[in-house]
């Protein structure tokens, strides 16, 4: 928490103000608490420009002297009504420390004070608002105390902000802050088996707040003909999640589309999405044959999907990770690369629905462990390749990546993609205090679990 003094100038801070006296009284308390207690007082002066009294250098322009700001203090100068406005800096200042919740005082209600409120409150904060904090004139509409009443009582409460009496906002500032050191909130992805989008996926899911809720989000973003769902499945003993992406009610199996080297009698199951030209010996017309550019997803990404601009960009950041990958491999520009098993609409939402979960949990840092790649060849139309396939190798450089003993493709690139794009790092788990875990299950079975590890928790 941090409390935020707005605009508490000499020019405005007087006995015209409703209840003067005990705004003082409450102001100079909270700023001497917060202190006491290690909370971050952060000060903020209206700057109207030369010649108006309320300029950098002029004397109404200062703070007022009993709210007068320590040594080191922040003070940021605003020619906004916003103190959060991005013009000001303060939003950029917040941001990296973390902060979740602003408590606001100073000047002038119906102006300043409001607009801070609901820019904090857009922008994801916590907004506490103590009584008799904040004031405001008479004017030719209201006086002054109605004014402050319509805001405090009415406007703010329940919608933009918690409006609390004072020895609510006197208990939260008098909390002990919680010394966590430089925790950060941390999500270490374990790729002992590779990582496929599928399993990304599933990882993920179970360690949002709400999983039912976030596949009800998925279904709505009206991806063309798919649907989402999971279910729990056990492995080895361990249970996890399995993520299902059906097409126009079928779910692809890739490994029906081309054929590795290891010859398993049981039923392919993995979900491997790849970006090689297979031979397919099928009869009927998959959705899956059809071969889309970059600008083709980006047109089903951004023309016919209900995604937040922002998950657009992301989306579309991991096909250009693929994308460059295999301009490099067949020599040719990204304009004229041809997605084959990684542009089908299941893969599709198999990068989306990574990408709005990697949202919804908001690590501050992504951890990722060296990834096993499998080994042996793949057999695709350009005949057989090793693995990792040309296009995951690419998207791996300088990532710590193993082969071990286990034959097969266990690195896809949409995994290694989506790898690449999440990663704050690559290395070994950190000393990490683990809150939640998760397993996404792959559908194929190497004789051992497969399986990507998901674990949430903090690091100092």
């Amino acid at each position: 928490m941090v409390l935020l003094v707005i605009d508490t100038q000499k020019g405005i801070t007087d006995d015209r103000l409703f209840e003067f006296e005990r705004l003082k009284k409450n102001i100079k308390e909270l700023i001497a608490l917060a202190r006491e207690n290690g909370k971050e007082v952060i000060f903020v002066q209206h700057d109207d420009g030369p010649g108006t009294g309320f300029s950098v250098g002029d004397e109404e322009f200062e703070i007022f002297d009993e709210f007068a700001p320590s040594a080191g203090e922040k003070i940021f100068i605003k020619d906004v009504n916003s103190a959060l406005h991005p013009s000001v800096g303060l939003l950029d200042y917040l941001r990296p420390k973390k902060e979740t919740t602003i408590m606001v005082v100073g000047l002038q209600t119906n102006f300043c004070i409001d607009a801070t409120i609901k820019s904090g409150f857009d922008n994801g904060f916590e907004m506490i608002v103590p009584e008799y904090t904040n004031s405001t004139f008479n004017n030719d509409y209201m006086s002054g105390e109605a004014t402050y009443r319509y805001y405090n009582e009415m406007m703010w409460p329940g919608r933009f902000a918690k409006c609390v009496s004072m020895d609510e906002a006197k208990a939260l500032l008098a909390q002990e802050t919680v010394v966590k050191g430089n925790a950060m909130k941390t999500l270490y992805l374990e790729c002992n088996m590779g990582a496929a989008g599928d399993m990304i996926t599933a990882a993920l899911s179970e360690i949002v707040d709400d999983p039912e809720a976030s596949f009800a989000k998925l279904n709505a973003l009206g991806i063309p003909g798919v649907t989402f769902s999971r279910e729990k499945a056990v492995k080895y003993g361990i249970t996890g999640t399995y993520v299902s992406v059906k097409v126009n009610g079928e779910e692809e199996d890739e490994y029906d589309a081309h054929h590795h080297d290891h010859e398993h009698e049981h039923e392919h199951e993995h979900h491997h999405d790849h970006d090689h030209h297979h031979d397919h010996e099928h009869s009927h017309d998959h959705e899956h044959h059809h071969h889309r550019s970059l600008a083709d997803v980006e047109h089903i990404v951004r023309g016919h999907m209900n995604l937040p601009e922002d998950i657009q960009d992301e989306v579309m950041d991991v096909y250009k990770i693929i994308a460059e990958a295999e301009s490099h491999v067949h020599g040719t520009f990204v304009s004229e690369i041809h997605f084959h098993e990684v542009g089908t609409m299941d893969a599709i939402a198999d990068i989306t629905a990574a990408c709005m979960l990697m949202r919804e949990i908001a690590p501050d840092e992504v951890i990722v462990s060296p990834v096993h790649v499998g080994c042996g060849e793949v057999k695709c139309a350009h005949g057989i390749l090793p693995v990792p396939a040309p296009a995951t190798a690419y998207i791996l450089r300088d990532v710590p990546i193993y082969g071990g003993k286990i034959r097969g493709e266990l690195c896809t690139p949409t995994g290694a993609a989506l790898l690449k794009h999440f990663a704050t790092r690559f290395g070994d788990m950190p000393i990490l205090r683990v809150k939640s875990i998760g397993y996404g299950i792959g559908k194929k079975d190497f004789g051992t679990l497969s399986a990507v590890r998901a674990m949430l928790g903090e690091t100092d």
